[in-house]
């Protein structure tokens, strides 16, 4: 695991209104359509079991991992991808948390400890979810909003009570120096 401690700043980068409007509202449409395929998953991080909590599950699509798009809905999030513009992908993954009546965090957990890449959470829609680093900053679920930090930096997310989704995509991914 990392060695950023809780009292450590957490080196992170927002781009707000990352994508052109036509953008996003397209990949709006697709991944908030009842008909898009969602995958369930009775845990939020891949290394934990499935929580005894009955909010701790998400929804997810991977569209990119292993070298390969797994998706046949990959070519919606070239727009997504030209605007980073990364030098090479590890993965592209969306996540949908549906509501909770309080706040649900669930747990700090690093993308990739083996090797020195980017996490980009980019945020489809606006609602009080957010994520969190280990040192407690939190950053607020904004519509077309992208947070850049580096992928061993321990975070979670939280779950939104105040709209029926949350949708953010998480991309992995190296970066032009």
């Amino acid at each position: 695991m990392t060695d950023i401690t809780a009292s450590e700043p957490i080196d992170y980068k927002i781009v707000d209104n990352l994508l052109h409007p036509k953008d996003l509202k397209s990949l709006q449409d697709l991944l908030l359509n009842p008909d898009f395929p969602w995958y369930y998953n009775p845990g939020i991080n891949y290394d934990k079991e499935a929580s005894k909590d009955p909010y701790i599950f998400q929804f997810t699509h991977t569209f990119y991992d292993k070298f390969n798009f797994l998706s046949s809905y990959s070519e919606a999030i070239l727009p997504l991808l030209s605007a980073i513009d990364p030098v090479a992908l590890v993965r592209v993954k969306a996540n949908l948390n549906t509501i909770s009546p309080t706040h649900v965090e669930g747990g700090y957990h690093t993308d990739y400890d083996d090797f020195e890449c980017i996490t980009g959470v980019f945020y489809l829609n606006t609602n009080n979810g957010y994520t969190k680093f280990i040192n407690g900053e939190i950053i607020e679920s904004i519509e077309n909003r992208l947070l850049l930090f580096p992928s061993k930096f321990l975070h979670t997310g939280a779950t939104q009570t105040d709209t029926s989704a949350r949708v953010v995509i998480n991309i992995n991914f190296f970066e032009r120096k």
